[in-house]
This record gives C-alpha cells, structure tokens and sequence, in this order.
C-alpha cells in the first residue's frame, strides 16, 4: 500500500443545517481518487475558510487542532466568544 504523508492543515467541519455535513480541506493538493464519499478539496485558502465558518457560528463551536500559529484564526474564536458563542477546544499542544 502507498503511503503519502502530507503536513497540511486539516479541518473538518461539523454543520447542523438539515443534516451532518463534513468537508475537508487540505492546503496542499489531493489525490481524490480514494475517496469513498465526497472527496476533499486541495489548494484551499484555509484561514479565509476557516474564518468564514467560525463568524456564522450562533451557538458552539467545536474546534480541534494539532497546532495553531495564526493569530487571525485565534482572534476570530474570541470574536465570538464575546458574542456568545460557546467554544470547545481540543489541542495537543498547551500554547494558547
């Protein structure tokens, strides 16, 4: 079996709308041809992404991350935290 490794950023979005939705985004490009189901998108601007999902949040967020260096993602989750939003992190690093 061919392993790639890839260090990219991975998000998985969680939506509740009429149903679950899960996308996934890779900043690197992707070979979708072992995809099962929807395939993931590559080459996507994630902080623009990611930004645009945590401002439309109304209720919680559940964000999960192996390591976080952009401060516009960090000042977007306490943007809405201010507003209300209830924030739910996982982290495998203790830099916040």
């Amino acid at each position: 079996m061919k392993a790639i490794v890839l260090f990219s950023m991975i998000f998985v979005f969680f939506t509740i709308v009429s149903g679950a939705e899960i996308n996934v985004y890779f900043t690197h490009s992707v070979d979708t041809t072992y995809a099962n189901t929807t395939p993931a998108q590559g080459n996507v601007e994630l902080d623009k992404k990611l930004i645009n999902r945590i401002v439309q949040a109304q209720y919680s967020i559940d964000f999960c991350f192996q390591d976080i260096k952009r401060q516009n993602i960090v000042d977007s989750l306490i943007s809405v935290f201010n507003r209300g939003v209830e924030i739910y992190i996982e982290d495998n690093i203790t830099n916040l």
